[in-house]
């Protein structure tokens, strides 16, 4: 039996009812409208509404233009929608199929100890046509593309995640078909990824197994091209072994590697876009400060724009697998202390604003922080939260969630120390100015 609403957001928006093409709204902020109570499946108010897509309007014109969105989605898909007065929702309780759920479904089974399906993971990818609404822009509308750019980076991770996986299944099988089906796979990597390290050196695995020994050298010759021009930087000792063992050539077998496939951590950190110079120390020391047990509130201190959040998300990449329950990076910058009518309500507000980070929704009549500390009291995971000057007040919470959470820790950006006896401040000075001709030594 044929769903009749089928959303396809991964990749090129595309809306089918009945099998057939919605007709292209007169409004694009309809569909994005429509795209977003699809995904975050969540009540939403109609302020919230108006401000995420015509937060630059006055807000008599906002709601206008919201109401005017709302009955072009009713035009067509009234049954999928709970709209009242006040709120709202996408009905999931209705006859829909959407291609985000079924992906993220296959990709994050549930647990983090729960066996890799691969043809789960093979079926999720098929359904990867593209980024996250890729092409998909609206005016106007900074709140919907800050979401949109998040969605984007976090499927983006899942489906290089799970390409990575299937990759490494077929060279755990090693027959020449495996093999084959796995350059397919590897070369979809690359496209997604270039710069991404692993896939060079799975290529060229597969490569050598296949006996095209030459190729696999030119493919680590390829990876040394672009980790040169995307980020200044040389391959890891791994990668340079691997062409070692190569050109010697080593690589003879796979049999004998362990079938059972280690699922990497999941994080919602972005993707590395810009080099990362001048920051060695404190590198290395953040690194140290965060794999040590007994250092589990650290607050890295500077003023703002010194490079604090760069720092912390590329240091937490490092460290990303000695938390098996996840690297999670939550911006607080634009979270109101106001939005807590009175100081014991900001804690559920940071709570709710960690919770969103994490993709974890509450139910039921306990508090947000309640929900938040049940859920973490038995996780390992690293939460980062980056802006937190303008909270100092809610300060007490963080200390609060490590007593309740005894393996979680706490990466905290701040322009200002939060004074507690268990944090660790580091801090973060401006990078010096090199010397020009016109300096005095």
């Amino acid at each position: 039996m044929t769903t009749p609403l089928r959303l396809k957001l991964l990749g090129p928006l595309q809306i089918l009812l009945n099998d057939e093409f919605v007709p292209a709204f007169t409004y694009q902020k309809s569909a994005a409208l429509l795209s977003y109570l699809a995904v975050t499946g969540q009540t939403q108010s109609r302020a919230a509404l108006a401000t995420l897509l015509w937060g630059e309007s006055t807000e008599a014109s906002a709601r206008a233009q919201l109401r005017t969105s709302l009955a072009e989605l009713r035009q067509h898909l009234a049954p999928y929608l709970d709209i009242d007065h006040r709120t709202v929702t996408f009905n999931r309780g209705s006859a829909y199929w959407l291609d985000v759920d079924t992906f993220v479904a296959a990709c994050q089974p549930g647990r983090a100890d729960s066996p890799i399906d691969i043809n789960a993971l093979k079926a999720a990818i098929d359904l990867y046509r593209g980024d996250f609404l890729e092409g998909f822009y609206v005016r106007n509308a900074v709140d919907f593309e800050q979401w949109q750019r998040e969605q984007q980076e976090w499927l983006h991770k899942l489906a290089e995640q799970a390409l990575t996986a299937i990759v490494d299944d077929c060279l755990v099988h090693g027959t020449d078909a495996a093999l084959t089906e796995g350059l397919d796979y590897v070369n979809r990597l690359l496209n997604l990824t270039p710069w991404y390290e692993q896939a060079h050196r799975q290529k060229m695995r597969l490569l050598a197994l296949k006996g095209r020994r030459s190729e696999a050298l030119a493919q680590y010759q390829r990876c040394v091209q672009i980790l040169t021009e995307q980020f200044a930087a040389a391959p890891d000792t791994e990668t340079t072994a691997l062409w070692e063992q190569v050109k010697a050539g080593q690589i003879k077998t796979v049999g004998q590697r362990q079938k059972t496939l280690a699922p990497t951590p999941p994080h919602n950190l972005s993707a590395p876009v810009i080099t990362f110079i001048g920051r060695k120390q404190e590198l290395t020391e953040l690194t140290d400060l965060l794999l040590n047990p007994e250092q589990r509130f650290i607050t890295l201190v500077g003023e703002g724009g010194v490079g604090k959040t760069h720092l912390a998300q590329v240091t937490a990449r490092q460290v990303l697998t000695h938390f098996p329950d996840g690297v999670w990076f939550v911006p607080l910058l634009n979270l109101q202390p106001a939005e807590a009518t009175t100081p014991d309500m900001l804690p559920d507000l940071l709570a709710s604003a960690i919770a969103g980070a994490l993709r974890v929704t509450f139910a039921g009549h306990d508090s947000p922080k309640s929900q938040l500390f049940d859920h973490l009291r038995h996780k390992k995971a690293l939460l980062i939260l980056d802006n937190f000057e303008h909270l100092l007040a809610g300060a007490d919470f963080l200390v609060d969630l490590l007593q309740s959470a005894p393996e979680i820790s706490i990466l905290v950006t701040s322009r200002a120390r939060l004074k507690f006896r268990a944090e660790y401040a580091l801090r973060l000075d401006g990078l010096p100015v090199p010397p020009t001709d016109d300096t005095p030594d």
